[in-house]
């Protein structure tokens, strides 16, 4: 359905779309199956995969229509399709961008198109119009510091969406705290929110009692699922005023997650109890973790009621090294000096005032290997289990911890499903590089692992880890 331009340049259409997408929700899950099962899979849809009709209401503040990919799912839980979502694309808002090239050639984007004077009023019309609009999609949205995302917002008054969906432009930051200022407040479920920077603040993080302030208004207090994407380690974590009262699962993905969730988790106690979920994805690189929040994250694990874990942890890196080439980068983390911390705990605990102007001092406050000493810390009540992890020297010694863990009766007595694979690339240079024979021990080893876990009564299910693009929408609880 499509309203006349007759008014005037009046771009407002609602689009039905097919799709073949393969959804994700483990409510779909064929029967004894479990959901780590149902992740990985290429090729045609198959044939119980339910066919879906969503509606999408697009709306341009530009006199150019920008529409959204049919196939592109959000990143809700279950199939990622929405009965009605409402997607605003403001790219056309965004300055110009100039790319540079090697031989001095600059190529310089076209100029915006021009403005719809049309545009908020098309938002509040949609909004009168569709009741059923339970999603709204927010791409390329302006900072808080832009007065145009208050007019906005304005503009949505009267929803009732249960899923919103941000990302940023160039300046990697969004107001996602205009939402407060909506009336009546929305009935918010999840959140996906792809932004590097963020409202919160850190103060005394090198002391046993570091502060956090509020990085979220209270609307977004009762969410139930969250995904941060990108999010940096200073000031994008989830405390929402009041603390969080509902989340049950938490997605963090790319650059500092370890970060992040660990003072999301320091800000809100009842995460303790009402986390059923939780994804860290570092990526296929890694970023350096402190190590006093990988312990507190060890510390969260083995307290925590999650039934579900999925973990892609790869090498930490610093900033500096990120300018070097490989070998270059392997050299200077040859060199850098590096402390082994049992579990993490060590560093966690010491109370020592690091002067951080001192590179070398600074050092002994990174965690580079967030992925060791994880077996001893998993929580009794895990049902499913994903592991990716690099497959180095330390990884080969770590396994024998996991090998020992999984001989025990006791250990993750709950479990039905685990995913296990050393496949990512090593970021530490030579000394944790693995021989040919390391190699063919270390792979003996997973299988031995594996092995011990089906050959339990009763037997886990092996399956494949979510490949790494994935990770960012959130399964079903």
């Amino acid at each position: 359905m499509a309203l006349s331009p007759s008014r005037g340049p009046f771009y407002l259409t609602s689009r039905f779309y097919k799709h073949t997408r393969r959804s994700f929700g483990a409510s779909n899950r064929c029967p004894n199956q479990y959901p780590l099962h149902r992740l990985h899979h290429s090729g045609p849809p198959p044939n119980d995969f339910p066919r879906r009709t969503p509606k999408i209401t697009s709306i341009s503040p530009s006199v150019t229509p920008t529409r959204r990919g049919p196939l592109d799912r959000l990143h809700m839980p279950g199939s990622g399709w929405a009965q009605h979502e409402l997607y605003l694309n403001f790219r056309s808002r965004e300055p110009p961008c100039t790319t540079w090239y090697t031989d001095g050639r600059a190529v310089t984007e076209p100029p915006c198109p021009p403005p719809n004077p049309y545009f908020l009023s098309s938002i509040r019309t949609a909004v009168a119009r569709y009741p059923d609009i339970d999603a709204v999609h927010l791409h390329t949205f302006p900072t808080k510091y832009n007065k145009y995302t208050k007019e906005v917002w304005q503009a949505l008054f009267g929803l009732e969406p249960s899923h919103l969906e941000m990302t940023p432009g160039f300046e990697e930051s969004c107001d996602y705290a205009g939402l407060a200022n909506v009336t009546p407040p929305w009935p918010l479920k999840s959140l996906y929110l792809a932004a590097y920077g963020g409202d919160g603040a850190s103060e005394h993080e090198d002391t046993p009692n570091p502060q956090y302030s509020v990085s979220f208004p209270a609307c977004y207090a009762d969410l139930e699922t969250l995904v941060l994407h990108f999010p940096n380690g200073h000031d994008m974590y989830f405390y929402p005023e009041g603390g969080a009262r509902k989340l049950r699962s938490f997605t963090a993905s790319q650059n500092d997650v370890v970060d992040a969730f660990a003072k999301t988790v320091a800000c809100n106690p009842a995460l303790l109890h009402t986390l059923r979920s939780v994804t860290l994805d570092t990526g296929p690189g890694g970023r350096d973790s402190r190590a006093r929040h990988v312990g507190r994250v060890l510390e969260f694990f083995r307290q925590s009621s999650l039934e579900r874990l999925e973990l892609l942890l790869n090498d930490g890196h610093s900033y500096m090294s990120d300018s070097l080439s490989e070998d270059e980068g392997s050299s200077a983390n040859d060199s850098e000096p590096e402390q082994q911390v049992e579990g993490a705990r060590a560093d966690a605990e010491a109370e020592v005032d690091v002067p951080k102007e001192d590179p070398d001092v600074e050092d002994r406050w990174r965690c580079k290997q967030p992925y060791l000493n994880l077996s001893n810390n998993l929580p009794s009540s895990l049902t499913s289990l994903s592991f990716r992890a690099p497959a180095n020297v330390s990884m080969l010694e770590d396994l024998e911890k996991w090998i020992a863990c999984a001989n025990d009766p006791t250990w993750l007595p709950n479990l039905q499903a685990v995913a296990f694979r050393l496949d990512l690339k090593n970021n530490l240079g030579s000394r944790e590089e693995l021989s040919r024979e390391q190699e063919e021990v270390l792979g003996k080893k997973v299988e031995r692992l594996l092995g011990i876990l089906a050959g339990r009564t009763p037997s886990v299910q092996i399956a494949e880890p979510r490949d790494h693009e994935e990770l960012v929408y959130p399964l079903l609880i």
